[in-house]
């Protein structure tokens, strides 16, 4: 059976730009085939998307170890944001960031890990949240958390020197 997939597409009246794209399956969720996104946010000025997300039918997803949402500056095309999705659950495997943010420079502002859509990360691999200097890019704030659930500070006091 072949997937038909309907797009709605959302103009400026004044410009004629395009300013959104959704792409569903006929059950009318988000849904697009191949490496493609599901719903796109364009610059109005430039054309350029700004905001890309993935999705499989089911919910946010993406294969292969990409992310199944893109903010990107218009201006730079720095990627300002990027989340990883499993099923629509952010979560990322191995001990890697499934939700970054970025300054339109691309200096890194913060990594939060995930499992199951919760905050979580090993304690012994290090902090599930961490916050970044936009000057000096050196850590700034640390949060542990497992399942969703926000654990103190470390006894022996947290160093924020993890690399």
């Amino acid at each position: 059976m072949t997937k038909r997939f309907a797009v709605e597409i959302d103009y400026d009246p004044h410009t004629g730009a395009i300013l959104a794209e959704r792409w569903r399956n006929r059950f009318g969720e988000l849904e697009r085939r191949g490496d493609l996104p599901a719903f796109i946010v364009y610059c109005p000025e430039t054309g350029v998307p700004t905001y890309q997300r993935w999705h499989n039918g089911k919910g946010q997803h993406r294969e292969g170890d990409k992310p199944s949402l893109v903010a990107t500056d218009p201006g730079t095309g720095t990627t300002l944001s990027e989340q990883y999705t499993v099923l629509g659950h952010t979560q990322r495997e191995g001990d890697r960031p499934a939700y970054i943010r970025r300054t339109s420079e691309g200096q890194l502002l913060e990594e939060r890990y995930f499992r199951n859509g919760r905050l979580h990360r090993d304690p012994s691999y290090g902090p599930a949240v961490v916050s970044y200097d936009q000057s000096t890019g050196r850590p700034t704030t640390i949060e542990f958390w497992i399942d969703g659930a926000r654990l103190g500070p470390p006894k022996e006091g947290p160093s924020l020197d993890f690399s």
